[in-house]
C-alpha cells in the first residue's frame, strides 16, 4: 500500500541534482525526489518555507508557503521579495546567494554567464564545488566563509576565476550578510568582472616596454611632433603608410616628408599653429591625401592631442587613420545610387538616413552589430533612441552638431559615446555624407562606425606618456 506523508514548515538546505537527493532543515537524512521537474520548486524552497508531500519516502510534490514574517527571505534591500528578485535578475553584475554552510541558494542570469554554469549546475552545491575556483585557492575561500560565519565579513577583494573552458578572468568580490528579522541566514556575493580594467591598468604601468608595445601595435599611424613641427617618434604603422624607414622619418619637419601635396602644406602649417595656440574648432578632423615613397596615394583622417611637459605645451601627438576603404564606400554610395540598398546591407559600417528631427528613416542591418538593436526596433523608438542613449556628457554637443549640419546643409563628422542594448558604452563616429530636401522635409544620409578600440588605445597612450620619467600630459585637441 502506497505510504503518503507530509513534511511541513521547513526549507531546503542543499540539493544533489545528480543523485536527486535533497536535505531539509531539521532532518539528518536525505530525501529522494521524483524527477527533475521539481528542481525549480526545490530551488525556491531554499529561501522560502514549504510543505513537502512524500510517497513511500520520495518527495512527489512541493507547496511553497506564502510570504510571512517568519519566512526565510532576502532582506538586504529592505523591500518586498518580488522587487528584490527583479533587481537580482536585472543586475548587470553577477550575484550569488549562499546559506550559512556556503551552499549556493540562488544565482542570477549575469552570474550564469560569468561563471559559465547554469542555475541547475550551481544551486545546491557548496560554492567551492562548482568548478570556477582555482583548486589551490579553495582553502582560502573556506577560511573567509568561516570568518564570515563568526560575524567577521571579509572586505571586498580581487581574485582570478576560471570558466568552464579553462579560460581565466579577473573579478572583484563584494560579500555581505543576508538577514531575516535581524537574524543572519546567509550571504549575498556581488561579483564584478574587472578583466578589462585589469588589462588597461597593466597596459598603463610604468613599464617602458609595455608603453612601446602599445604604441607600436596601434592600427593607426602615431606621430609625435615637437613644437617646431619636427618628428620625434613614429610607430610601425606610420612607417608602413609613409614608406621608407623610421630612421629616415625622425628629425624631419612634417612638411618635408615629401608625401604631402604642396598645395596642402600652407593649410597644415596654419592648422599646426592654431592648435599650439589653442584656437579653432577642437572637435574638427582634418582629411588629407598623401603620396608615399612607393608612389601610392591614400586618404588620411587626422586628429591631434596637445602634449605637455611640466605644465607647458611640448608638441603634438598626431593620429592618422588610413580611410581608403571608407572613401571607397562613400564614393560608391554617392555614384551608384541604384545599387545603394544592396551595398548598404553588406558594408562593414552602419548606413542611415534621418530627418531633421532625428527620426530614423533607413538603417542597414549592420547597426545591430554595433548597437544590439535591429533597424526595426530603432525605427519604432524614433528619435528617443538617439537622444536617450547618447552619453549625457556628449548629448548637447551631438545635438548642436546635427542642428548645424541641417541648418547649413553641410556634411561633417562627430564622435560620441552611445549605449548598446546590453548596457555597455561604445564610441562611434558619425559622418554626414549628404543633406538634402525632399517634399519639404530635410534629410541627411550618413555612415557610422565604431571607434571604441581606437579611443582606448589613444587613452592608454596618453596616460602611459604621463607616467614616463619625464612627466608629459596630453590634452585632446582635434584638427580641421
Amino acid at each position: 500500500m502506497l505510504k503518503i506523508e507530509k513534511v511541513s514548515d521547513t526549507c531546503v538546505s542543499s540539493i544533489d541534482v545528480d543523485k536527486r537527493e535533497v536535505w531539509l532543515d531539521g532532518h539528518k537524512t536525505a530525501f529522494r525526489y521524483r524527477d527533475d521537474s521539481l528542481n525549480p520548486l526545490l530551488q525556491k524552497a531554499m529561501t522560502r518555507k514549504a510543505i513537502f508531500i512524500t510517497k513511500d519516502g520520495v518527495i512527489d510534490w512541493i507547496e511553497l508557503k506564502r510570504n510571512s514574517p517568519t519566512d526565510v527571505h532576502v532582506g538586504v534591500l529592505k523591500e518586498s521579495e518580488e522587487n528584490y528578485w527583479d533587481l537580482f535578475e536585472l543586475s548587470s553584475n553577477a550575484i550569488v546567494t549562499l546559506n550559512l554552510r556556503g551552499v549556493v541558494t540562488s544565482i542570477n542570469e549575469a552570474g550564469e554567464k560569468m561563471l559559465g554554469y547554469s542555475k541547475d549546475e550551481a544551486v545546491g552545491k557548496p560554492v567551492w564545488k562548482i568548478g570556477h575556483l582555482p583548486v589551490k585557492e579553495i582553502p582560502k575561500y573556506k577560511k573567509k566563509l568561516a570568518s564570515a560565519i563568526q560575524g567577521k565579513m571579509p572586505n571586498p577583494f580581487e581574485a582570478t576565476w576560471y570558466r568552464r573552458d579553462g579560460t581565466s578572468y579577473e573579478v572583484e568580490i563584494w560579500p555581505s550578510f543576508l538577514e531575516n528579522n535581524d537574524k543572519r541566514v546567509g550571504f549575498q556575493v556581488v561579483i564584478r568582472d574587472i578583466t578589462e580594467r585589469k588589462r588597461v591598468e597593466n597596459a598603463l604601468s610604468d613599464s617602458e616596454e609595455k608603453f612601446r608595445n602599445t604604441f607600436e601595435s596601434a592600427n593607426d599611424c602615431m606621430i609625435y611632433l615637437d613644437k617646431s613641427g619636427r618628428i620625434t617618434d613614429v610607430n610601425r604603422k606610420a612607417v608602413e603608410v609613409f614608406g621608407g624607414s623610421k630612421k629616415m622619418l625622425l628629425g624631419k619637419h612634417f612638411t618635408k616628408l615629401g608625401v604631402v601635396s604642396p598645395r596642402d602644406i600652407p593649410r597644415l602649417i596654419s592648422k599646426f599653429a592654431q592648435i599650439l595656440a589653442r584656437r579653432g574648432d577642437k572637435q574638427a578632423i582634418l582629411n588629407i591625401r598623401i603620396k608615399n615613397k612607393k608612389g601610392q596615394e591614400m586618404p588620411l583622417e587626422c586628429s591631434s592631442s596637445l602634449m605637455k611637459k611640466d605644465g607647458k605645451i611640448a608638441g603634438l601627438l598626431v593620429v592618422a587613420k588610413d580611410i581608403t576603404e571608407r572613401k571607397a564606400i562613400e564614393k560608391s554610395l554617392n555614384e551608384i545610387d541604384e545599387k545603394y540598398h544592396s551595398l548598404a546591407n553588406n558594408v562593414p559600417v552602419g548606413i542611415w538616413t534621418i530627418d531633421s528631427k532625428d527620426n530614423p528613416i533607413f538603417l542597414n542591418p549592420n547597426v545591430k552589430k554595433m548597437f544590439g538593436f535591429t533597424p526595426e526596433e530603432i525605427c519604432q523608438i524614433d528619435n528617443w533612441f538617439w537622444h536617450e542613449r547618447t552619453h549625457p556628457e556628449d548629448r548637447e554637443r551631438v545635438t548642436e552638431a546635427y542642428n548645424l549640419f541641417f541648418a547649413r546643409r553641410k556634411t561633417g563628422d562627430v564622435e560620441y559615446r552611445i549605449q548598446r542594448k546590453d548596457g555597455t558604452w561604445i564610441w562611434i563616429h558619425d559622418r554626414v555624407i549628404k543633406v538634402y530636401e525632399k517634399n519639404g522635409v530635410l534629410y541627411a544620409d550618413g555612415i557610422t562606425w565604431e571607434i571604441t578600440e581606437g579611443k582606448k588605445t589613444e587613452k592608454m597612450l596618453k596616460e602611459a606618456v604621463e607616467k614616463k620619467p619625464e612627466t608629459i600630459t596630453i590634452e585632446k585637441v582635434e584638427i580641421n
